[in-house]
């Protein structure tokens, strides 16, 4: 069974989530996802659609032939939510905690892979660490937050892949 830091790890270095990868077509996503989602579908004629599937959002474009453009990983829900942690126990062999550290993460990336230098930018409240090779983004909180239905300092909050 894989644990958090790890699976976050792999998706950041590899851009995957259980063998969803940008450039996946809804058909790919279908067979590797196997949990409910919210679906939104832009009707302006932009050809946008989005699948909420409580820990991920995949944005998808190109339409007829859908194709993921960006994976955000809400890790911050993972906090109030043990029905997420759950269901993906139960479908992908994944044992999420409700809170990850940055620092624990960062240490099974420089052991296992290798990544571009990264940006960190300050955004009130939280930090933001990202990176141009492989493209990411990951929002973590500013040190001395308090863990509760939220994640607390040195927490992810989220990852974004694009």
């Amino acid at each position: 069974m894989m644990d958090t830091e790890s699976f976050l790890a792999e998706a950041i270095a590899t851009g995957t989530i259980v063998g969803i990868r940008l450039g996946s077509s809804l058909r790919d996503v279908d067979q590797a996802l196997r949990i409910p989602f919210a679906e939104e579908v832009d009707e302006t004629g932009t050809g946008y659609l989005r699948r909420d599937y409580g820990l991920i959002e995949l944005s998808f474009g190109s339409h007829p032939d859908w194709a993921c453009n960006s994976i955000l990983i809400e890790v911050h829900r993972l906090a109030q939510q043990q029905d997420l942690i759950d269901e993906w126990r139960a479908a992908h062999n994944i044992a999420l905690a409700r809170y990850t550290t940055w620092g624990s993460v960062q240490k099974i990336l420089s052991e296992h892979y290798r990544l571009a230098d990264m940006k960190i930018v300050a955004q009130g409240d939280t930090v933001a660490f990202r990176s141009s090779d492989p493209r990411f983004s990951v929002t973590v909180m500013s040190p001395g937050g308090s863990r509760g239905d939220w994640p607390g300092g040195g927490d992810i909050v989220s990852i974004d892949i694009f």
